[in-house]
């Protein structure tokens, strides 16, 4: 915005609050695009601030504003979906603009989603998901939301019940704090004694005293939890130890056991690791299932790299001490590393639940997400654990995959822009080079692959950015010879064999192609895209059997590679061998249910069998969901819907296959298509339709078999005439 602008929009703005005239000022702002105008203006009208209450024109200037990504507009517009103000009550609609401002860090709109959990409006019932989102905002220093946490800790809420975190809490709230929220703290009160309220107060005052950010509402500093950590033990805030019913001598021991262990020991530590199982081993002869002992125990096991046999005593752990948040992270901890993830996902949620500050639990929170493909929770965990290390690595690469996976890659672009430029190494460049290369932004593409390049001259993924620029600008010879030198520094790196190979394909230089991939395989049987382009390769050549044999080969090292199953089952099919073609489409579907191509071409081999048409005609319509733009999905439902003699329908599809088909397959859609016309009544238009499919075979020695009915069809309405 021009210093122009944004004198006439603060000038706008303080008018409008004195003198409905001065709205006119703002709305020729709000004409020319300006975001912040188009938000103002649209709650002058929702609200009847200085001009007539207008709310279907404030929630018209709103979407104005929220669809140029202004936050305030976007709360307000989510705020009036859920109250009907203005538009009919959504509370869907709402939660996904609450989502968006979520995601955008925006604590409001965080603290909003959340309540909208906690009460299922708009979205499933989710007090875990609620909690979350609660913790975000609180984290950043939304008074409102500090004092909701404090509420749900006095209640047990989405989390363990603490009274001493809700006191504090519900103290640092200040005004924000409701009825209810004082009405609480009064109780806490009442029921202190005055040491306990001594401690308390202590602890708000070093709040205050020490952090005053926490609770100055427009300070920009707003990372730091709501809450004091308490690393030692995971133990709730101001919460002691239980009671051991183990004697001076036996505790010692435990002592010297976790003190051991928490000193770190590696799978090369075996005489440390013998000492601490004989000490946790004598403590248990005395109290049989010692939680604590139990833990000492499984943590040795995972420190040799033996998660399986921990997890036994971590459930013994959990069973007896069910709200010891330590236990619970390493269970899930154990259970991630055995692939466990479910189990994984509840035993850290539990352990955060207990704990919300426990960073290593939210850590590996948001890797179960990830791995889980929930893609939305994983960020919520990532952007969490950031807020308070935002130095993290591993978290950032979480937070940008999530970002990417659910193809928000501005958002991702502007998450690594934000990096100083020293936090920004070779891996960094090469994510933002090819996100700019995915947005069509080769130039700023190339300056960061390059610098990324300059750097680690041997990554692939690196080279792989600058190979596909150099392909698209005709400068191949440039990317054959850095893929050359990084293969000197890394021969037996199979990505970079494929490289090579992707790179000698593109010059025509078939047999090293071949061999390049050969190589890649070599190194790496489970190379799944070696094998397709090797696959791709054959086919091209018209070698059929070789890419079959390839496509099978790799099954035996990746039997769920689900594109592989698919391509054999393409294979399969240009070779009239249904059976073995719909084993092979049905293990794509089954290994992955989004494979629409699989649906597609395992519907239409099903529809040639009128005892399975029923099971076609589902597959179809899931893989329509898939792929909506599909022209071949659209001819086989047509033609369902034709046989089914539901025209309408068929009409409304045949008509889109039409669109988007050329040649032979065009025409046999026009006569589809004709032959609905005339069954629904519309017969000119059919006539038309058939003589025009018609009229492109012309007089053909061998015309399709659908011309000789659709003649018999034409002649047939001329009786009529």
């Amino acid at each position: 915005m021009t210093a122009r602008w944004m004198l006439a929009l603060t000038a706008a703005i303080a008018g409008l609050a004195l003198d409905a005239a001065a709205e006119l000022s703002l709305m020729d702002l709000a004409k020319r695009g300006d975001p912040e105008a188009q938000y103002l203006v649209g709650v002058a009208y929702l609200e009847g601030k200085r001009v007539p209450r207008d709310p279907a024109t404030g929630i018209r200037w709103l979407r104005h504003a929220t669809s140029q990504q202004h936050t305030e507009a976007r709360f307000a517009l989510a705020a009036a979906y859920r109250d009907g103000n203005g538009v009919p009550q959504n509370n869907a609609g709402a939660a996904r603009l609450f989502r968006d401002g979520a995601i955008a860090r925006h604590p409001p709109s965080q603290l909003e989603l959340a309540k909208l959990y906690a009460q299922g409006r708009g979205v499933a019932q989710d007090d875990a998901q609620a909690v979350e989102l609660i913790n975000l905002a609180a984290w950043q220093n939304l008074p409102a939301a500090q004092a909701l946490l404090g509420e749900w800790f006095y209640l047990g809420r989405g989390v363990e019940k603490n009274i001493d975190r809700s006191y504090v809490l519900l103290s640092l709230s200040g005004d924000a704090i409701t009825p209810d929220g004082r009405k609480m703290l009064e109780e806490i009160d009442e029921k202190l004694n005055d040491g306990e309220r001594a401690v308390l107060h202590r602890a708000v005052r070093d709040y205050r005293v020490n952090r005053p950010h926490l609770i100055e509402r427009l300070s920009p500093l707003r990372k730091f939890p709501i809450v004091a950590r308490e690393e030692s033990d995971g133990e709730s805030l101001l919460e002691s130890d239980q009671p051991e019913a183990l004697s001076a001598e036996d505790l010692s021991k435990l002592e010297r056991a976790e003190s051991l262990v928490e000193a770190g020991l590696g799978e090369s530590d075996h005489q440390e690791r013998v000492e601490v199982l004989r000490l946790a081993d004598a403590v248990l002869l005395v109290d049989n299932g010692n939680p604590r002992a139990l833990l000492v125990k499984a943590r040795v096991r995972i420190a040799a790299g033996q998660p399986r046999q921990a997890i036994e005593g971590l459930r013994d752990a959990v069973a007896r001490r069910p709200n010891w948040a330590e236990a619970h992270f390493w269970l899930g901890s154990s259970l991630e590393q055995i692939g466990e993830l479910g189990e994984a996902r509840d035993a850290l949620t539990r352990a955060l639940q207990i704990d919300p500050v426990r960073t290593t639990a939210r850590q590996a929170l948001a890797r179960v997400h990830f791995a889980m493909g929930d893609l939305g929770a994983a960020e919520i965990q990532a952007r969490l654990y950031l807020a308070e290390d935002p130095s993290s690595v591993a978290m950032r690469d979480v937070l940008f995959d999530s970002l990417i996976g659910t193809d928000r890659k501005e958002d991702a672009l502007r998450m690594l822009q934000a990096l100083r430029d020293e936090e920004r190494d070779a891996s960094v460049r090469t994510a933002m080079g090819r996100i700019y290369l995915d947005l069509g932004q080769t130039r700023a593409a190339r300056a960061e692959l390059s610098r990324a390049h300059a750097a680690e001259p041997h990554q692939p993924d690196t080279l792989r950015g600058l190979l596909e620029l150099d392909i698209a600008e005709d400068r191949l010879s440039a990317s054959v010879a850095r893929i050359g030198a990084a293969l000197k520094l890394r021969p037996e790196d199979p990505a970079l064999h494929r490289l090579a190979g992707w790179a000698a394909a593109h010059g025509r230089r078939l047999a090293e192609a071949e061999r390049s991939f050969q190589t890649a395989l070599g190194f790496d049987r489970a190379d799944i895209e070696s094998t397709l382009r090797l696959g791709d390769l054959y086919t091209k050549q018209g070698r059929g059997d070789d890419a079959i044999a390839i496509y099978e080969r790799a099954l035996i090292a990746v039997p769920d590679a689900a594109e592989v199953h698919y391509r054999l089952g393409r294979m399969h099919q240009s070779r009239g061998e249904v059976a073995r073609a719909t084993e092979r489409f049905e293990a794509a579907i089954r290994y992955d249910p989004a494979n629409g191509r699989s649906k597609r071409d395992l519907a239409t081999l099903l529809a040639e069998d009128p005892q399975r048409i029923a099971r076609a005609f589902a597959l179809a319509l899931e893989a329509r969901v898939l792929l909506p733009n599909d022209p071949a999905l659209a001819l086989l439902l047509g033609t369902v819907h034709l046989e089914r003699e539901e025209y309408l329908e068929a009409i409304r599809y045949l008509e889109r296959a039409e669109v988007h088909l050329e040649g032979d397959e065009r025409r046999q859609v026009q006569y589809l298509l004709g032959r609905s016309y005339v069954a629904n009544g519309q017969t000119a238009l059919g006539r038309e339709t058939l003589e025009r499919a018609l009229a492109g075979v012309g007089a053909r020695q061998a015309p399709p078999a659908w011309a000789e009915r659709a003649r018999e069809t034409l002649a047939r309405l001329e009786t009529v005439r």
